[in-house]
């Protein structure tokens, strides 16, 4: 892997730190992570050392020396944040043991840490499983990730002893290349806070899914924290396979009939999966520090602000499955108010750590996209018509979601002009018409929880009549669906941020407006944009 042109070994044994300060990065020893811990976001593992470090090999002296240094670092890493998730260390090798033999299912690795009499048990050289693919969304954030593994998890040990299911697995995939699982900071902590282990986890990257489609492994498709696949998603192929379907987003409704659905609006996905297995924990688990609760309950945290209703949507249903969650992991008798929000504050602490990504980190860090067709005047061919006889537009958008605001995006020593070129490349790369820009965070200055929204408009690729600023100019009207749909806009402050978009960037009234409201506004806004527009 490489990092800022510094040649590097993929993260194992003799991997020890990397540093990112600002826009470089460079690995470094555990001795000098003691002292820039403060300065930097780091990720490291226990091991020995790097045996070349910038072109030079290290002496067996130095390398010895590191070793200790690394180990003594991660210890004191280990115990800043222990009492936060007290997980029950038998539970969690069970759970890691099951997410190996899914990653075992789809690639055929184990784990390299298990004894050699453990792997042959465990991890039979003939594999005959069918495949049940547990599918995240594309932005792969904390809840769409911990859904999937729970889901999968539990899904995979209830088909365990059945006759009739003992030959299926469900694989849960993170719908993103394994090298931007560290911009997602909240999750990389809470993942590693209760031991799962990430070297088994199934990226999307990592499969061959022509070689999948072809061997009719998968027999099933399950989606959960999203109901429609992307049209620029790998598993397209995967479409008519779809059997079930949890979601608390705007139902869009293009799955098969014949799947199961649990589409609800809660503040988060994840209490519908905890609704679903909630009874299971229950009475199966008695032992308290389930790792999969605690992973339902961050998930739950996170996505509601711990039930803060002026903030973001929360559902009753929401408000009685934190409740039970908490119950579940840390005691009969527990209140949101001691380690719940503890464990909230460190999440939220951790998701906040923004500052040292660089603009095109922040913009893949939290990203969907989707196509959205409209009417439009224009002689077409018959199949670029819809019923009423209209010329037919697709408009691809990409909206990306962050946490610093618009005119601090890439950190204080970047330009508007280069938020602007970045914003342009990122949208060109994709193939994007119009990428939108999502930004929430407290506001230090006014003690407040703020969002705002920024878009750019990029027609280059396409042979488009209507002008950028008409378009962007019409979805950010006064009195729009999208001005609507977020509670009223008003121009941001900052001047970079007017200078990086064209004046194009707003404070929303409304603090709840995340991207659950505002996606089913811009597609009913690009739905009906005629070149009128």
């Amino acid at each position: 892997r490489t990092f800022r042109g510094t040649r590097v070994p993929r993260p194992g044994p003799d991997f020890v730190a990397r540093i990112e300060v600002g826009r470089r990065s460079s690995v470094v020893s555990g001795a000098k992570v003691a002292h820039m811990r403060v300065l930097a976001r780091c990720g490291f593992e226990k091991g020995t050392s790097l045996q070349v470090v910038g072109g030079r090999k290290e002496s067996p002296k130095r390398r010895a020396g590191r070793s200790i240094a690394a180990q003594s670092v991660i210890m004191m890493s280990a115990s800043e944040t222990a009492s936060c998730i007290p997980t029950d260390q038998t539970l969690v090798k069970e759970v890691n043991l099951m997410l190996w033999k899914q990653r075992y299912a789809v690639l055929g690795l184990v784990d390299p840490k298990l004894d050699p009499k453990d792997k042959d048990e465990e991890f039979p050289k003939k594999k005959s499983k069918k495949i049940h693919l547990v599918l995240g969304n594309e932005a792969a954030d904390l809840d769409s990730v911990v859904c999937a593994l729970v889901y999968s998890v539990m899904t995979s040990r209830s088909y365990e002893g059945q006759s009739d299911n003992d030959e299926l697995i469900a694989v849960p995939v993170i719908c993103i290349p394994r090298g931007d699982l560290v911009l997602r900071n909240e999750l990389v902590w809470l993942l590693r806070e209760t031991g799962v282990d990430c070297d088994a986890l199934v990226f999307q990257d990592e499969l061959d899914i022509g070689q999948l489609q072809e061997s009719n492994s998968v027999t099933e498709v399950h989606l959960v924290d999203h109901n429609a696949l992307a049209q620029t998603s790998p598993f397209q192929g995967f479409h008519d396979k779809i059997t079930t379907v949890i979601d608390h987003h705007h139902d869009e409704n293009t799955y098969p009939e014949s799947a199961a659905t649990t589409i609800y609006p809660t503040g988060s996905c994840a209490t519908l999966v905890g609704e679903r297995f909630a009874d299971e924990f229950a009475t199966k688990n008695k032992e308290k520090g389930d790792p999969l609760v605690a992973l339902l309950l961050s998930a739950v945290a996170m996505d509601t602000q711990l039930l803060q209703k002026e903030v973001t949507r929360v559902d009753i249903r929401d408000e009685r499955m934190l409740k039970k969650l908490a119950e579940l992991f840390f005691d009969e008798r527990v209140s949101l108010d001691d380690p719940v929000s503890k464990l909230y504050g460190k999440l939220k602490q951790k998701r906040g750590d923004q500052s040292a990504l660089s603009t095109p980190d922040l913009l893949r860090r939290d990203y969907k996209q989707w196509r959205v067709s409209s009417s439009r005047g224009g002689e077409k061919n018959d199949d670029e018509k819809n019923d009423d006889g209209d010329a037919k537009t697709s408009w691809t958008v990409g909206v990306a979601s962050f946490g610093v605001p618009l005119g601090e995006m890439g950190g204080s020593g970047v330009g508007a002009e280069t938020i602007k070129a970045d914003c342009f490349a990122f949208a060109l790369q994709r193939n994007l018409d119009v990428l939108v820009l999502m930004s929430a965070f407290d506001d230090p200055n006014t003690n407040t929880f703020t969002r705002q929204i920024a878009a750019i408009a990029n027609f280059k690729h396409k042979n488009a009549d209507t002008e950028k600023e008409n378009v962007l100019d019409a979805l950010f009207a006064r009195g729009g669906v999208l001005w609507n749909s977020l509670g009223g806009l008003s121009l941001v402050t900052s001047d970079r941020a007017l200078r990086a978009f064209g004046g194009n960037a707003f404070e929303q009234g409304d603090a709840k407006g995340s991207r659950k409201k505002a996606q089913p506004a811009l597609a009913e806004f690009f739905e009906r944009l005629e070149s009128s527009s």
